[in-house]
């Protein structure tokens, strides 16, 4: 077998090797996603409403109240996708990548929140109409600083993710292996646990203790599905990740519950809570889906973010209008759904793009202009990737049955006449 043929035939083996089902991956996580961003919608209508006043009733049953975790779901799905998407990508890649997915939707979203206050005067039910909050949204900043900078109340969980986005990239410049990012993570864990234990504020806040168990526990997800030589130092350290999570579930529980919050959150109920984050999402990795829905699954998973940014204010005045006309509760809270999925439909599909397209370009001519100026040792910091993927072994072809090719004349077209 000549030397063209041989590496053919590895080339087409690696590539089969390397053919790994990530589609089926991503669009199982966002059919998770699209279900639990509807619940976290149902739960701050059916029991928020209720307990705010927007409408009068029973709060319902008191599996209602364990809704509120999902947003502590898609903080473990955030440490899963960022673990994964940062490979191969450098620190102003991923920055620009993160910047252009979450400021469209808050662009539009704040502006509508801000837009229904202000024309219907009323600043009830969390929002903070003025332009100052407003402001603080649409750009992003102010909200990393303070969880109280966000126009709408649900803003208070993108403090969190935006921190954690910025821990990650602070990873990408400094940890440029999988071994080092698994070192990191544990050293997090235990700082993060040392935090809460001695209740220091600034320590909390510096290791984003209020979320940063949920987070670990997305990477960890991420060692054990995808990087199988560390799958039992992923599980070491899943471990302290679950107890972070579920020390700081518990302690916001303890607070919302001082503050009048009738809920009060046990601790095997938060021990089964993370158990359940960890064994759905870990088997929604994997879940395959219908080739045909590839496209709705991910609209709906890109949907689920301009849904959580609009939904609390805006719904409730919706359901609070129903309510003046005589509305039943279960009505009023599908009449709110039905008018504010389709708007964050319509955000996420053509909103996001259009004002996208010309953000990655200002920030790519930016980050361009600035590159040629930087000391070389920054430079590596800043563009190299944090972890290069070891290309597969080319397969070898057994060739002790081949027959010998023999040599065959080349004749020229002109050659036969």
């Amino acid at each position: 077998m000549d030397n063209q043929t041989e590496s053919l035939m590895a080339g087409g083996a690696a590539k089969k090797a390397r053919k790994v089902p990530a589609d089926n991956r991503m669009h199982g996580l966002d059919f998770l996603r699209i279900i639990f961003a509807l619940l976290i919608v149902f739960g701050h209508y059916r029991v928020g409403a209720v307990d705010n006043g927007v409408f009068e009733g029973d709060p319902g049953p008191r599996v209602y109240n364990f809704i509120r975790f999902a947003v502590e779901m898609f903080f473990v799905l955030s440490g899963l996708l960022i673990a994964k998407s940062v490979k191969d990508r450098s620190y102003v890649n991923y920055m620009i990548a993160r910047i252009v997915r979450i400021t469209p939707a808050l662009l539009f979203c704040a502006t509508i929140t801000f837009a229904v206050a202000v024309i219907l005067a009323d600043t009830k039910w969390g929002v903070r109409a003025d332009w100052q909050h407003w402001l603080a949204s649409v750009t992003v900043l102010p909200l990393l600083i303070n969880d109280t900078w966000g126009i709408d109340w649900p803003y208070w969980s993108l403090t969190y993710e935006f921190r954690f986005y910025f821990l990650a990239g602070f990873y990408m410049i400094f940890f440029k292996t999988e071994r080092a990012l698994l070192i990191a993570t544990a050293v997090w864990m235990a700082a993060s646990l040392f935090a809460l234990v001695i209740d220091n504020v600034a320590l909390q806040t510096l290791t984003v203790s209020r979320a940063s168990g949920c987070f670990a526990m997305g990477i960890m997800l991420h060692f054990i599905t995808s990087v199988p030589r560390y799958r039992m130092q992923a599980l070491i350290v899943m471990i302290p990740s679950l107890l972070v999570a579920q020390i700081s579930m518990m302690r916001e529980a303890g607070l919302r519950h001082i503050n009048g919050d009738d809920f009060i959150l046990y601790w095997p109920e938060a021990v089964g809570a993370t158990l359940f984050m960890v064994i759905v999402i870990g088997a929604f990795v994997y879940v395959p889906m219908p080739k045909r829905a590839d496209k709705a699954l991910q609209l709906g998973g890109m949907m689920t973010y301009p849904l959580y940014l609009l939904h609390m204010f805006v719904g409730w005045v919706i359901i609070a209008k129903c309510a003046d006309h005589g509305m039943r509760i279960d009505l009023a809270i599908l009449t709110a759904m039905v008018v504010i999925v389709p708007v964050a439909v319509v955000i996420s599909a053509w909103g996001e793009p259009f004002v996208g397209k010309y953000l990655k370009a200002a920030l790519k001519s930016s980050t361009n202009a600035i590159e040629p100026h930087l000391p070389k040792a920054l430079w590596k910091l800043l563009y190299t990737p944090q972890v290069k993927r070891k290309p597969p072994k080319p397969v070898a072809v057994p060739t002790a049955d081949v027959q010998p090719v023999l040599p065959v004349q080349v004749l020229s077209p002109d050659a036969s006449r």
